[in-house]
């Protein structure tokens, strides 16, 4: 009578090693690729909190027919308040002022560049009227455009991004004679809009 031979089956420790490394590696590439995209969606974020207070400026001074003055607060906050038609702010303020979310605050990252409207980089908020810092407050006229107390269309861009993390740097630049609001995304060698 002939033995029949039994086979084995299953993996052995040096199969299931290469496996669980496999798995490991791919898991880390998971989590690095989510942490950059989390950082990227968190300064998108911050960065289109400050696009709709600057467009709601905007519309409000179009649509109520007085200028809104537009404030920047701290490192983190913009605050809008309507002007009587002589000019001074409506007291007390029936708008809230808007805390950029996510933790995204005013920032200049060293070393990058001007966006291609080149409105100025010399700080995070970097306004301009006639060639010349703007006579404050800037506010958001009745016709749409951006100017100074002098009545000076003031161009600007506001840097903003999450501090320390230079890939996360976005501008927003806004042409004074139009009111346009335009933003920009850093994609670690150029600003694209």
């Amino acid at each position: 009578m002939a033995r029949k031979r039994s086979s084995q089956s299953g993996y052995s420790a040096v199969e299931l090693l290469v496996v669980l490394g496999v798995l490991v590696i791919l898991s880390a590439f998971a989590v690095f690729g989510w942490m950059g995209t989390n950082q990227n969606f968190l300064a998108t974020a911050g960065m289109d909190d400050a696009i709709g207070q600057l467009r709601t400026a905007r519309q409000l001074a179009i649509s109520e027919r007085r200028s809104i003055e537009i404030a920047f607060n701290g490192n983190n906050q913009i605050q809008l308040t309507p002007e009587t038609t002589a000019g001074v702010p409506v007291v007390p303020n029936p708008l809230t002022p808007e805390t950029l979310s996510s933790g995204v605050h005013f920032i200049l990252f060293p070393g990058l560049p001007d966006t291609p409207m080149k409105f100025g980089n010399n700080a995070a908020i970097s306004l301009v009227a006639a060639g010349a810092p703007p006579v404050a407050p800037v506010h958001f006229v009745s016709n749409g455009s951006l100017t100074d107390s002098n009545n000076n269309f003031v161009n600007g861009t506001i840097f903003l991004g999450l501090p320390g993390k230079t890939g996360t740097a976005r501008a927003i630049t806004i042409l004074g004679a139009t009111g346009r609001v335009r933003p920009y995304y850093w994609d670690g060698q150029k600003w694209i809009e």
